[in-house]
């Protein structure tokens, strides 16, 4: 009832920020949004065998959409005289960027194969072994696929660009896009490709105004199907030969409530004493990766402990707040969480008016907010981001023309 209440406070909090704004797509109404319909999912998750989350974190989760929102607002309407042209609204040329990286496909792909017919001799073992890599922290890669693999997180993102656009087709877009989600998907797990699935999402929005409901249903059914089987290959879900249809949907549906709801209900535990947690998760770990180069930090394991969210579930995902709480208490959600509003609100702005750095940062942050219910993907994605600028700067020198254009 609790989680319920706060859910349905958050979603009050986004209703007033969306008749504020008046963008769907805004961080000051996802934000709260999703917190807001995942607190009140919550609050029937017990049916499922979930433990309830009757916490005062959840008072944490309210301040948190609160500051978010509002924060999110201000910077909007401060940013309204923002100038909009230079060096990153060139037009990229999609016609040169698609016959290089078609036919870097056919270099890389093969070793790429090499590398995972390491790992097993067969789909399963393959993806099992590659799941318990990642968890480990170990490559799965070699460093010329692993660097591929960075270069199609920012490449796939630009060639949504150009489809939104209508600057290409989609027999070129899903030729250059899918090797590209193959190896996300095996190199960095469901998370991974989820994570980038959903920016994809919001760069076509914000390209094209509009989200078509075809595009939607497709994403849809192929984020169920990529958490089906990978639930299978990874031996997450055991789905028998002589279960019904009907159990086989009851597994999925509470395999999937898991995967995305269990991140509240463990900080909540966390937050009372409930469960112990090593606090390795940090805002600066990103920071810690920089600094190892010179031999100055050494980054802790992301993966936490597990502990039960439920009978007989275990999980290992804390949510956002798990990376500010434990090290810095409530000033430091209201600091970190005022600092993430104002930069992806920042970001966002200048996407939408056409700045191409902006809008591959933008849908990475949009798909942290999405994702802050079991991660923290904004500050500790500093590193990441510094590569994609890079990568953006080369496109751009490239395989531009040579004229700016105003936003």
């Amino acid at each position: 009832m609790y989680s319920f209440i706060a859910g349905f406070t958050l979603l009050i909090v986004a209703t007033l920020s969306r008749v504020t704004i008046k963008d769907a797509f805004h961080p000051s109404f996802i934000f709260p949004a999703i917190w807001g319909v995942g607190l009140c999912l919550i609050a029937f998750t017990p049916l499922l065998g979930f433990y309830a989350v009757e916490s005062e974190a959840l008072l944490i989760f309210i301040l948190g959409g609160m500051i978010f929102s509002a924060v999110s607002i201000c910077i909007t309407f401060f940013a309204k005289n923002f100038v909009y042209e230079g060096f990153f609204y060139r037009t990229l040329n999609f016609n040169g960027l698609f016959f290089l990286f078609a036919f870097s496909h056919l270099l890389v792909l093969p070793v790429a194969y090499i590398d995972l017919s390491a790992l097993g001799s067969d789909f399963e073992q393959i993806s099992y072994n590659a799941r318990a890599m990642t968890v480990a922290g170990e490559s799965i890669f070699g460093r010329l696929t692993a660097n591929y693999l960075l270069l199609g997180l920012v490449i796939i993102p630009l060639f949504t660009i150009a489809l939104a656009q209508r600057r290409i087709g989609w027999l070129k877009y899903l030729v250059i896009a899918l090797p590209w989600c193959a190896l996300i998907l095996v190199g960095s797990g469901r998370a991974g490709l989820v994570q980038m699935l959903l920016g994809l999402v919001f760069i076509y929005r914000v390209v094209n105004k509009k989200l078509p409901i075809k595009i939607m249903v497709y994403l849809g059914l192929l984020l169920l199907i990529i958490l089906f089987v990978g639930a299978i290959a990874t031996n997450k879900i055991d789905v028998s030969s002589d279960e019904s249809l009907g159990e086989i949907i009851f597994i999925m549906l509470k395999h999937v409530a898991s995967y995305a709801l269990q991140g509240p209900i463990l900080f909540s535990l966390y937050f009372d004493g409930a469960v112990q947690v090593f606090e390795n998760w940090s805002p600066f770990i990103s920071v810690c990766h920089l600094l190892s180069m010179f031999q100055l930090c050494t980054p802790s394991a992301m993966h936490a402990e597990f502990n039960l969210y439920g009978d007989g579930l275990d999980g290992n995902v804390y949510s956002l707040y798990f990376s500010i709480f434990p090290g810095f208490g409530v000033m430091g959600v209201v600091f970190f969480i005022a600092l993430y509003s104002a930069a992806s609100t920042y970001a966002y702005l200048k996407a939408k008016q056409g700045h191409i750095f902006y809008m591959v940062i933008s849908a990475y942050l949009y798909s942290a907010i999405v994702l802050s219910l079991f991660s923290d993907n904004f500050l500790p994605s500093l590193w990441f981001f510094i590569k994609v600028f890079v990568i953006v700067i080369f496109v751009l020198l490239f395989f531009s023309k040579k004229q700016f254009h105003k936003g």
